[in-house]
């Protein structure tokens, strides 16, 4: 596959993201209710929540297995980087790191052997926020639980050996 389709394909999985994210509320338009759906609706949580992220980067080293109670687990840590000018004009890069597991069976065998350092990697999941006791008080951890894993390039010493993915396809097939 091709970097362009690769691309492609990320920016379909972002097009559609956000197509599916769009939050809709329900309004009574007539502005008359009774008491009793006044209390129901006080009871009932109508709108609709979502824990969703997206992030693209680079991974910072090559993805790590764990083995959780029967449960295999890759992890690995993405960096992104945001560009912004200050008041002076001057550009500041700041970036921020992202610890990514992954637990889908099919998805963990395949980011063991794809992310190493310096991948590009779209991922979607969810935000966690885990809390554990320390010595010195209590130390916050927030982690993203991918449910999608878009593998955009391998590492870069790999890709600068390699020409293009045609040449991978031809690799292939003389097996």
């Amino acid at each position: 596959m091709s970097s362009l389709s690769r691309f492609n394909v990320a920016r379909s999985m972002l097009n559609d993201f956000f197509r599916s994210s769009q939050i809709i509320s329900r309004r009574n338009l007539s502005g008359e209710s009774s008491d009793s759906e006044q209390a129901q609706l006080e009871n009932v949580d109508t709108f609709k929540c979502l824990n969703r992220v997206t992030l693209l980067g680079r991974a910072t080293g090559p993805a790590s297995l764990t083995r959780l109670e029967n449960v295999d687990l890759a992890s690995f840590t993405l960096v992104t980087n945001e560009l912004r000018r200050n008041r002076s004009n001057e550009l500041i890069k700041r970036s921020e790191f992202h610890k990514i597991q992954v637990f889908i069976p099919r998805l963990v065998q395949k980011t063991i052997q794809v992310v190493q350092k310096g991948s590009r990697v779209l991922v979607e999941g969810k935000i966690n926020y885990n809390v554990r006791k320390g010595e010195h008080g209590n130390i916050h951890f927030t982690n993203i639980t991918a449910e999608n894993v878009v593998f955009i390039t391998g590492n870069r010493m790999n890709m600068n050996k390699i020409e293009s993915d045609s040449e991978i396809v031809e690799k292939q097939e003389q097996f």
